[in-house]
């Protein structure tokens, strides 16, 4: 609380206030693209590159420093699941754009394809939250324990390895699997040619 506040904002965080005002201006753009698309221009393949590079990255994490698992971690259904989430993302999007091109969508089915593209996102939210901390509930991105606001891709397990806990591993990554069959789903629905 002692660095939040005016001055030390003025002074060191942002002075001049260029940054500040620079993403007013980007999220004023980012809002302007969203009210005026026709279908929301999310491309959730390069989302599912990301979820397979933090996989990666989650495998890395688990090895001791002989290159050994710390413990037994087994991603490769994850790796199939976000494999399939980015391979329907892309065929949705390849969809949508040749939808547009050709006349676009009847305003009903635009609808239920703005619904369900928002629905993806939401797709990754766990209900009852991650282990130690149900505040935080999307198993992509959400801050580790002990990371103050930085991010932890992979929240639920990510944080589970580094605590060298089996069991909670074990747990949040079942929570990730089925954030990742719900994002699928939620694909499906944003597929216009369904």
């Amino acid at each position: 609380a002692s660095y939040d506040s005016f001055e030390w904002f003025d002074r060191f965080g942002d002075p001049g206030f260029l940054y500040t005002v620079t993403f007013a201006r980007v999220l004023g753009l980012v809002a302007l693209r969203l009210a005026d698309a026709e279908i929301l221009p999310f491309t959730y393949s390069d989302y599912g590159e990301a979820i397979l590079d933090h996989l990666e990255a989650l495998d890395r994490m688990n090895l001791d420093e002989d290159g050994h698992p710390k413990m037994p971690l087994d991603l490769a259904p994850l790796r199939a699941l976000a494999t399939a989430f980015r391979d329907s993302a892309a065929a949705v999007e390849a969809r949508l754009a040749r939808a547009l091109e050709t006349g676009g969508l009847a305003p009903a089915r635009r609808r239920a394809v703005n619904d369900a593209l928002t629905g993806v996102e939401r797709a990754f939210l766990a209900e009852e939250g991650l282990a130690r901390r149900p505040w935080y509930k999307h198993t992509i991105y959400a801050p580790g324990l002990y990371a103050g606001y930085a991010s932890l891709p992979l929240p639920g397990p990510a944080q589970a390895v580094l605590d060298s806990d089996a069991e909670e591993a074990a747990g949040e990554l079942a929570k990730l699997r089925r954030a990742l069959e719900r994002a699928i789903a939620r694909l499906r629905d944003a597929d216009p040619e369904r």
